[in-house]
């Protein structure tokens, strides 16, 4: 486990954890009061949102530069499982893509960011910090997303897609196209294709 502290050696990073959900996944164990990322389904016992949390810590300088997006509701039970981080709540929740905004507001200039959800399991560590790495200095590089994509086994219309273009260094491609949640046909078609 990481012990969180002033590490001046790393850049001025941040992360964003989104644990915005409601808790409708896994009801009627989840609840709007408690939901997905705050049950104990990550290993030890400990909730989602907090190795969410850990991991973040391992990007960044303190625990000040972990952002944690949630529901104005559950903003006390968020900073109970992220001591140090600073947490938002939302007084209406408008999904993704407006929660990473009005979070990089809170994000100085020019510093690179990441965006986890607080409900993923990554057990391999030593990858996440090494692909996290790569995505960190592409982005501090140039101005640019940077989305980690994980080859499918099979087609399944519940993911995105996306297919890479030219790559532009070890493990990282260019996004040639992304396609949202596509029907089953599409998916196998995707998958066949092998791009």
């Amino acid at each position: 486990m990481l012990v969180p502290g002033i590490r001046p050696s790393m850049p001025d990073r941040f992360v964003l954890v989104l644990a915005g959900g409601r808790g409708e996944r896994f009801w009627p164990w989840s609840r709007p009061a408690r939901p997905k990322q705050l049950l104990p389904l990550a290993r030890d016992g400990r909730s989602l949102l907090a190795a969410s949390f850990e991991r973040a810590l391992r990007l960044v300088r303190s625990p000040d530069h972990v952002l944690v997006m949630t529901a104005l509701d559950l903003k006390a039970a968020v900073q109970s499982e992220c001591p140090g981080a600073r947490v938002l709540g939302e007084p209406v929740g408008r999904n993704t893509a407006p929660a990473i905004a009005a979070a990089a507001a809170w994000i100085p200039g020019g510093s690179a960011f990441a965006v986890l959800p607080a409900d993923h399991a990554i057990d391999d560590l030593e990858t996440f910090d090494r692909d996290c790495g790569r995505a960190f200095a592409a982005a501090e590089r140039e101005p640019v997303l940077v989305t980690f994509g994980i080859p499918p086994t099979g087609p399944d219309p519940n993911f995105g897609y996306i297919r890479r273009g030219a790559r532009v260094g070890e493990r990282l491609f260019r996004a040639a196209q992304f396609t949202e949640k596509p029907d089953a046909a599409r998916a196998r078609a995707f998958l066949a294709s092998g791009e």
